[in-house]
């Protein structure tokens, strides 16, 4: 049973978080938290669309395939590319190209705010975190969080 989080509403209400990700232990909020006003008005947050969009079952996930396929053949076509610039034997992982494209969106973020590259680069970390569940990369195995949110 996961634990459920309490958030401070904009009118100082204290309630309980409905997002259905509060009902598992993998996946935590920070509590009593000032509520935004678009969460106020129904609005899913940055990480919440993040999750959504990369999760088992997510939009990006029925589009593109689990994160380890998907990103090991892009390092390949990467690793293809930028060989004459690589050491020999070099080879870019998928973890890489998770970091590399969380770069790119972090370059367009600084020429000009856009929500999508916020949304991006909290999926590509959520997609690190994913490579772990083939075994390779990501964060390692972080099944349970305490009650300050950090790895049991």
């Amino acid at each position: 049973m996961g634990v459920s989080q309490q958030f401070i509403e904009a009118s100082g209400a204290v309630k309980d978080c409905t997002c259905s990700r509060c009902n598992t232990k993998r996946f935590k909020h920070a509590p009593l938290r000032q509520e935004s006003k678009s969460e106020s008005v129904g609005l899913r947050t940055i990480l919440h669309e993040a999750l959504d969009i990369t999760g088992t079952g997510g939009e990006r996930n029925d589009s593109y395939d689990h994160p380890h396929p998907n990103f090991s053949k892009i390092a390949a076509v990467w690793t293809t590319l930028l060989s004459a610039k690589l050491r020999e034997g070099a080879q870019i992982t998928p973890e890489e190209v998770a970091n590399l494209m969380i770069g790119m969106k972090l370059v367009r973020q600084a020429h000009k705010h856009k929500r999508d590259n916020l949304v991006d680069i909290a999926g590509y970390a959520r997609c690190i975190e994913r490579l772990d569940e083939w075994g390779v990369g990501g964060l390692g195995s972080i099944t349970e969080v305490d009650k300050n949110g950090k790895p049991i």
